[in-house]
């Protein structure tokens, strides 16, 4: 898919310059995203999204879920950090030159920041600020999400939306 293409499923989105998808027997096996990728989960929370950016990425599939994430060139992350009752109690940040995340059950269980200038900062949920909860790519194309099959041919137009 070529032209800025947005993929969706159910409370994610991701998006990118490019994205390739390789099929096995059908099945979706990976998925290259180049060119600004940016891959978005909105939360519980209306106004909260866990959100992933970088030059490229490569999710890896299996039986149709995403197991592995792999970020290449300015990789950055917003999540919410959660306690094991689901209370939100922070928002932690990160930067690296590449970064793999591994996902169970659809939830992130390990991350992997690699190269010299990896860091991140964990940031109280009384002391954020609007702008700390949002990368400065952040997008949210909600309005594109195709709600019926007939959608996939209507002309979609991107426009800017504050949240």
């Amino acid at each position: 898919m070529r032209g800025r293409p947005v993929i969706f499923h159910e409370s994610s989105q991701i998006l990118g310059q490019e994205i390739d998808i390789l099929l096995n027997d059908s099945t979706i096996e990976r998925a290259y995203i180049r060119g600004g990728s940016l891959a978005v989960q909105q939360r519980i929370e209306t106004d909260q999204f866990d959100q992933l950016a970088g030059h490229n990425m490569t999710a890896y599939f299996y039986a149709g879920e995403i197991y592995r994430l792999h970020v290449v060139g300015n990789a950055e992350t917003i999540f919410y950090l959660e306690e094991d009752d689901g209370h939100v109690i922070g928002l932690n940040r990160t930067d690296s030159p590449y970064a793999t995340f591994y996902i169970e059950n659809q939830e992130v269980v390990k991350i992997i920041l690699m190269g010299p200038d990896a860091g991140g900062t964990t940031t109280p949920l009384p002391q954020l600020t609007p702008e700390a909860t949002r990368l400065p790519r952040f997008v949210w194309l909600y309005y594109l999400r195709p709600l019926h099959s007939r959608d996939i041919f209507r002309r979609n137009v991107r426009h800017a939306v504050m949240i």
